[in-house]
C-alpha cells in the first residue's frame, strides 16, 4: 500500500480515514527540511543556555527546576508516565490510529523545534499491524495529555504497547530535548474522533482492516 506522505500538502479527511483504517504514513522530504531548520533555531537556543520550558526546566510546579542536558531523557520519560493517567474504555484503534496520524501532521508543519525523527517514529508504528492501548479519559485540565502519553511511551518502547511494536519490526525513539513535549501535547486526540463517522460511513475501509488493540495488563 503506497503511504500518505505527510506535509507536502494539506490533510485532507479522506486521508485520516484512510490511515485509520490501516494505510501507512511517511514525511516528505520537504517537511523533513522545515523540521530540521526549527530544530537547529531550538539547538542554537538550549547551546546558548535559555531556559526552555519542559526542556531545559520542570513544567507546572517545577518549571523553576533547571533540568540538566544530562539529566533531559530521564526526565523527559518520567513527565510521559506522569501524564499517563488514562482510565475508563480503550478509544476504537482507528481513532488512536487518526491521533497519531494529526500529531504527526502538526509536528510536520515544522514549527515545534522537534527533529524529524519524532514524526517518523509516529509513521514507523502506524506503518505496523499493532495499535497502542489508549484510554478514552484522563483528567481534568489534562486535554488528550494523557492519551498522547500512552501513545509517546510506546513509542519509546516502553510496557507492553512498546513491546508489542517492537515484535512487529518498530525500532523505538530515544528522548531527549523537544521530543517529549511534542508528543504529549494537547489538542489531537479530540480531533481524531470528529474523523470516526467518515471512518465508519468509509466505503473502501472496513473495520475488518483496522489493526488490533494491544491491551494493557495490571502492570502497566
Amino acid at each position: 500500500m503506497i503511504p500518505l506522505i505527510l506535509g507536502d500538502s494539506p490533510l485532507r479527511y479522506q486521508d485520516v480515514v484512510a490511515v485509520a483504517h490501516g494505510r501507512p504514513a511517511a514525511l516528505g522530504e520537504a517537511a523533513r527540511a522545515r523540521m530540521k531548520d526549527s530544530r537547529a533555531t531550538l539547538e542554537r537556543f538550549l547551546v546558548r543556555g535559555d531556559a526552555i520550558y519542559g526542556l531545559s526546566t520542570g513544567v507546572s510546579a517545577i518549571k523553576t527546576v533547571w533540568v540538566a542536558p544530562d539529566q533531559q531523557q530521564t526526565f523527559q520519560t518520567l513527565l510521559l508516565r506522569a501524564h499517563r493517567v488514562g482510565h475508563g474504555e480503550l478509544a476504537p484503534p482507528p481513532v488512536v490510529r487518526a491521533a497519531m496520524l494529526l500529531r504527526a501532521a502538526g509536528l510536520a508543519v515544522g514549527a515545534a523545534g522537534v527533529r524529524p525523527e519524532v514524526a517518523d517514529a509516529f509513521c514507523r508504528a502506524l506503518s505496523t499491524p499493532v495499535t497502542p492501548a489508549v484510554h478514552q479519559f484522563g483528567s481534568i485540565g489534562q486535554a488528550d495529555l494523557s492519551q498522547l502519553a500512552e501513545i509517546g511511551l510506546a513509542l519509546i518502547g516502553y510496557g507492553q504497547d512498546g513491546a508489542a511494536l517492537r515484535a512487529a519490526g518498530y525500532q523505538p525513539i530515544t528522548l531527549g530535548p523537544a521530543r517529549r513535549t511534542p508528543s504529549s501535547t494537547a489538542t489531537r486526540s479530540p480531533s481524531a474522533p470528529r474523523a470516526w463517522p467518515w471512518t465508519r460511513r468509509c466505503g473502501r475501509c472496513g473495520p475488518s482492516t483496522c489493526p488490533p488493540p494491544v491491551h494493557r495488563g495490571a502492570d502497566r
